[in-house]
């Protein structure tokens, strides 16, 4: 048969699921290639596998607050894929131990499993244990369908809610195993690879869409990868919740005109938005601070009345200004050289005048000689003499009859000499000099005198210039206080003629007051527009745009934080891209329609073929797959909108849904043990037997286990297994000591092999010989006559199984004719010795009331036991001569 290509240009036979995901690996993001990798070396990603997953995936964002520490990612490469398909190991059931608290069972019962593999079969009537042990095993393993709810005694003295419990041996691979499981918590994941079939189950099949559980080998892989998809995507999604929390938060509490320029950005912040263009908005400059102010003050007063108290205002700060600035230009550099010149040019001319005088009075002369005072009295003197005593003569007079103008004495020689001296005195330069300098001093400090300290002036307009910023009202108050103390200090040095350089004087506010003056007169100009309606409303349009960019600077800081909590949730969003599965189902479900769906569903035909189940059509359908998954749903031919739990008998039903379970489970890479809780219907004559001989042909591939309550179909099964060279491990449950669960080995008594009875039967007569008293008691009749009776039963299947050679058998399913041939050569001897054992156990049964027959000794019933023997032995050798 040549190789099969499907639409997809994928060959079955030269390809396999993990190849083709290599290659397709190669388109998908770099995150996913490293998760392929993992699932493929690993099989289940634990929470630290996520956690990097998460951080490569997160590689590509460039905002520092979301971009995780580096980590360096591994791609999927061929060197990664396994050389051939991958088995997993398998695992089989040994053993129940130390059942507690589980429905009536008693506590501390077992129930061992065989060795691991081959046919196991639990047989029990209704009520004998099976389904509290079935469902005990469901609950550990795994199954389609409803989970059994397992209660504890109902009937027990003490009513509680005690802890149901169990220990169970298991075997992965070669390796054994123990697990203690507890109702209700999870169970050892190891055994979910044993998968149990029940009427649960059954009905799950028929009536859900599902996916399949089993898959071969790395078709589980894509599915896997969805999964960490759907989980980083909740995580992404969480994180873009929280940075879309904080952005939603902040804007909760801002209050803003939308009709503005700032609400207009605000409304349309994005990533996009530029932050310059929020720093322009959110910047006001001192003068439009100030306009916000006088704006507000225009339109919430009269602005007439505002007006004219602005422009009192500016008419002071205008007054000041003035009065500032002619200080400060008497404070200048230049006048204040010319002070200090003048003060040192009435010091030197004074110290001259004062020399010269010392040079021409000594202490012979009257105190004060030469002085200012002197010099008046010389003056008038001078005038008198000139005038009235002597017109004719220069003054003072020196001729024989002049006499002192003051004293009328005439003068002698001394007195001549002495007024020379005098006029020569008052004639010297050096006074006049001395004179002028005095005069040019005191009028430079009666200027500076004149002028009055500023800070006084100052501080009645410190309302008015409150208009100014604060490091403006500061500047001025500085240069007040500057000028005030130069000023002091330049009055004293000139005042005590002791020259001392005053303190540097600081920069003149003029321009700041100037500033302050066009403020008060752009202010008034604004309180009186206010009264034109018109104008009104344009100043009220700039108020709140000035408004809105005073709020904006407020809370300028947060809305640049928003831009990046816009702009991370923008590279989140693009990460969360890579999560999307679409492309990831799409490459499963392609690949299931290669791998599996043809198979699973030619598989399925084939299964309903060998359960011959020809009274129904129906047919596997794969639905649409979600997150990677595709769904399989059985349909029934031609009628598609009828379910098939409701058409189908309940015979067709458990048929139907077994043949989809053993189809399923062909997928599996694995062979793991099957439990089977009452697999076939009691009401299902027509399908039993191939239903027993599916499952014998299982079990030659793995452990297979049966709870049934059927004999017939238990019958079939120890037939079948027989003939297919199997030794089945059989267990038959009953009741003991008022409770059930209680197992045995192998089937029951009525149903056990002729040479089985006959062993057990030989135990049984060891036990009575060893028993046995000279004078038999009433305990040892009852025993010898009740091996009789078992002896009897015996006899009845060495018949039917023997000597009719299994033609016709209570409890099996079919009538054997072709075996007819066995029953020529029948001899004399084998009838006549069948039918004296046959009358010896009729004499002895317990069926009959006691007859006088003596009762067997023990050796007696031993020759029987051994002559039943014989008997098997001879009729096995005549039917081996018959062809």
């Amino acid at each position: 048969m040549g190789d099969t290509v499907t639409a997809s240009g994928i060959s079955p036979q030269k390809s396999s699921p993990l190849h083709e995901i290599l290659q397709w690996s190669s388109l998908r993001p770099e995150w996913q290639s490293d998760a392929l990798r993992r699932i493929i070396e690993k099989g289940n990603l634990d929470a630290n596998d996520i956690d990097e997953l998460e951080r490569i995936s997160r590689a590509k964002v460039q905002n520092a607050a979301i971009k995780p520490t580096p980590i360096v990612a591994k791609p999927l490469t061929k060197a990664h894929l396994p050389s051939g398909p991958g088995a997993s190991v398998a695992v089989s059931l040994l053993s129940l131990n130390d059942l507690k608290n589980v429905s009536r069972l008693p506590d501390g019962v077992s129930l061992p499993l065989g060795v691991g593999d081959g046919l196991v079969v639990i047989y029990g009537g209704n009520g004998a244990g099976k389904s509290s042990y079935a469902k005990v095993i469901k609950k550990m393993c795994r199954a389609r369908g409803a989970s059994p709810e397992i209660k504890s005694n109902a009937f027990a003295s003490v009513v509680s809610a005690p802890s149901i419990t169990a220990n169970v041996s298991f075997r992965v691979g070669t390796t054994p195993a123990q697990y203690a499981w507890s109702n209700g918590t999870p169970a050892d994941p190891r055994l979910a690879s044993v998968f149990v079939f029940d009427a649960a189950c059954a009905h799950h099949y028929l009536s859900t869409d599902s996916e399949a559980s089993f898959t071969p080998y790395g078709l589980d892989v894509l599915p896997k990868l969805s999964k960490i998809c759907d989980i980083l995507s909740e995580r992404l999604g969480k994180a873009i919740d929280n940075w879309n929390g904080q952005i939603n938060g902040a804007k909760a509490n801002w209050k803003y005109d939308a009709a503005t320029k700032v609400g207009q950005l605000i409304q349309r912040l994005n990533k996009a938005t530029k932050s310059s263009d929020v720093s322009a908005l959110a910047t006001l400059t001192p003068t439009e601070l100030q306009r916000l102010t006088t704006l507000k003050d225009a339109l919430k007063s009269d602005p007439a009345m505002k007006a004219k108290q602005t422009r009192a205002a500016k008419t002071r700060v205008e007054t000041i200004l003035q009065r500032l600035t002619k200080t400060y230009n008497a404070l200048s550099d230049v006048e204040i050289k010319k002070a200090q010149d003048r003060l040192a040019s009435a010091n030197e001319t004074a110290l001259a005048a004062q020399n010269f005088a010392a040079g021409q009075f000594d202490t012979t002369f009257l105190q004060g000689t030469g002085s200012e005072l002197w010099r008046q009295l010389w003056e008038a003197a001078r005038e008198y003499s000139v005038t009235e005593a002597f017109p004719t003569e220069e003054f003072p007079p020196t001729s024989q009859d002049a006499r002192c103008v003051l004293c009328q004495q005439p003068l002698l020689d001394d007195s001549r000499s002495r007024f020379n001296r005098f006029d020569e005195f008052c004639k010297d330069k050096s006074l006049e000099l001395s004179a002028a300098s005095e005069a040019a001093l005191a009028q430079v400090i009666t200027a500076y005198k004149a002028l009055a300290d500023l800070k006084p002036e100052l501080q009645k307009i410190e309302a008015d210039i409150s208009i100014l910023s604060e490091d403006e009202v500061v500047s001025v108050k500085n240069a007040v206080d500057s000028a005030d103390k130069t000023l002091h200090q330049l009055t004293k040095s000139l005042s005590s003629r002791l020259w001392q350089s005053p303190a540097e004087l600081l920069p003149s506010p003029e321009h700041i007051l100037q500033s302050a003056i066009q403020t008060l007169e752009h202010k008034a100009a604004t309180e009186e527009s206010a009264n034109d309606p018109a104008r009104r409303t344009l100043l009220e349009n700039e108020l709140k745009e000035l408004e809105a960019r005073a709020w904006l600077s407020g809370v300028h800081a947060d809305v640049l934080k928003q831009i990046e909590c816009y702009k991370i949730v923008a590279e989140l969003e693009e990460c969360k891209k890579d999560f999307n599965t679409s492309a990831i189902t799409t490459k499963s479900g392609e690949l299931s329609k290669v791998f599996v769906t043809v198979a699973y569903k030619q598989r399925f035909e084939q299964e309903t073929k060998k359960l011959a189940l020809n009274t129904l059509s129906v047919v596997l359908e794969d639905i649409k797959g979600k997150k990677g998954v595709t769904q399989f749903g059985i349909r029934l031919v031609n009628a598609s909108s009828s379910k098939v739990a409701e058409i189908a008998s309940e015979g067709e039903h458990r048929c139907v849904a077994l043949a989809a379970f053993l189809a399923e489970l062909s997928q599996a890479s694995h062979q793991s043990a099957l439990v089977f809780d009452d697999p076939v219907s009691s009401l299902d004559h027509w399908h039993r037997q191939k239903i027993a001989e599916r499952l014998v042909e299982e079990s030659a591939n793995r452990q297979v286990i049966v709870f049934t309550h059927e004999v017939i179909f238990l019958n079939d099964l120890i037939s079948l297994a027989e003939k297919a060279g199997q030794n089945p491990h059989i267990l038959t449950l009953e009741w003991d000591k008022g409770a059930p669960g209680k197992y045995l080995q192998d089937v029951p008594w009525d149903h056990k092999r002729p040479l089985d009875c006959l062993n057990a039967l030989d135990h049984d007569q060891a036990t009575i010989a060893s028993q046995w008293n000279p004078q038999p008691n009433a305990a040892n009749i009852a025993a010898m006559r009740d091996a009789y009776s078992r002896f009897r039963s015996t006899l009845e299947r060495i018949v039917e199984a023997e000597l009719l050679d299994g033609i016709v058998e209570r409890f099996q399913s079919e009538v054997k004719a072709g075996r007819v041939k066995y029953l020529a050569g029948v001899t004399l001897h084998e009838i006549d010795e069948t039918k004296r054992l046959l009358q010896k156990c009729h004499n002895l049964t317990n069926a009959h009331a006691p007859s006088s027959v003596a009762i067997p000794v023990p050796d007696e019933l031993k020759q029987d036991l051994a002559d039943a023997r014989q008997l098997i032995t001879t009729i096995k050798a005549r039917k081996k001569t018959i062809k």
